[in-house]
């Protein structure tokens, strides 16, 4: 028998041209594993898929990208997340959470 994982993910936007930004993102179940929040896209086809906010999810930030992950999360109750005071630069974010299979995501700030 075949397990299936359910898969992680998260999108994020992030302030650009300040000094100190803002990243803030959601993190969601993939569940038509895409890559991409895709609820919305479900309703206007009519799709039975749900991709909704998941809680609890540990969300890390590699400042530089160098595999240091220097602050820690976690999403909220809608499945969104927020770091603030963050420099100019390549970063890693990375999802995680028991039962998922967890993502990493490069976010460049300049």
């Amino acid at each position: 028998m075949h397990k299936f994982r359910r898969r992680l993910f998260t999108e994020c936007l992030e302030a650009r041209d300040v000094p100190n930004a803002t990243i803030t993102g959601s993190t969601f179940e993939d569940a038509n594993l895409d890559g991409f929040y895709t609820q919305a896209v479900a309703a206007y086809v009519g799709a039975a898929l749900s991709e909704s906010g998941v809680s609890g999810v540990t969300v890390e930030l590699d400042l530089g990208g160098d595999g240091t992950y220097e602050q820690t999360t976690t999403s909220d109750a809608a499945g969104e997340y927020r770091f603030t005071n963050v420099p100019d630069g390549s970063h890693k974010i990375r999802v995680s959470k028991a039962g998922f299979v967890s993502t990493t995501l490069m976010v460049s700030i300049f």
